[in-house]
């Protein structure tokens, strides 16, 4: 399967939340159904997590989960960006992906779909990772 994107969510919740129990909310929502959503996520201090096999087709942009690969930077971005640490993380991720799939573009998950994620502040740094 082709690789179309890939797609930069924030959680929207407090750093603390761990992924387990992001991943325990996904499986309760009927509209996700799996947990994590995610095939990457990364904490505050800028630890990155493989969540989900990369092989696998996960719950994160609707109608398109088949076609891009979701990294998911936890907190919430809406008005504040991420500290430098877990944004350098993002990139080196992205680098990562790139080494996967090749050269794919990156967007926000409000590209895809109406939504405000990753919030306005994180998708204002999303060019720099083009």
């Amino acid at each position: 399967a082709r690789t179309d994107a890939i797609v930069v969510h924030h959680t929207a919740s407090s750093p603390l939340v761990t992924w387990t129990q992001i991943a325990q909310q996904h499986r309760n929502d009927p509209e996700i159904g799996i947990g994590p959503g995610y095939h990457l996520g990364i904490d505050a201090d800028g630890t990155l997590w493989e969540l989900g096999d990369r092989g696998s087709q996960r719950a994160c942009v609707k109608d398109m989960n088949h076609r891009v690969i979701c990294i998911a930077v936890k907190g919430n971005f809406t008005d504040v960006p991420p500290p430098p640490v877990q944004f350098e993380s993002l990139r080196r991720a992205v680098a990562l992906c790139r080494q996967w799939y090749g050269p794919v573009a990156v967007g926000g998950h409000r590209d895809y779909t109406s939504t405000a994620c990753p919030g306005r502040a994180l998708y204002l740094l999303l060019p720099s990772l083009n």
